[in-house]
């Protein structure tokens, strides 16, 4: 059974994708269209709700929840936050969460 933390990284780094708000998705989007398999729906389209938005919450506060979501993770502390280890100066690899 995987620990609470391990979900609650999982949870963050879906809130770190999803709420900076719309964005395409235009090649596989493509290739799935095509084959029917998506023919419709937000993966057809391309267009992603920022769901913290519909709920009311101001953007200024989605934009700060991200900016710590993603310090935490990318710039915590290597123990009990980060989820990634430096690899050099341009490369990082992700720990097993």
């Amino acid at each position: 059974m995987r620990s609470p933390s391990a979900y609650i990284l999982a949870t963050a780094l879906l809130l770190l994708v999803r709420a900076a708000g719309p964005y395409k998705v235009s090649a596989q989007r493509s290739v799935a269209a095509s084959s029917g398999t998506f023919a419709s729906g937000t993966f057809a389209s391309g267009n992603y709700r920022n769901l913290l938005a519909h709920r009311g919450i101001p953007k200024a506060a989605i934009d700060a929840r991200l900016e710590a979501t993603f310090q935490q993770l990318f710039h915590g502390d290597p123990k009990t936050q980060a989820i990634t280890t430096p690899l050099g100066r341009t490369q990082m690899a992700l720990s097993d969460t």
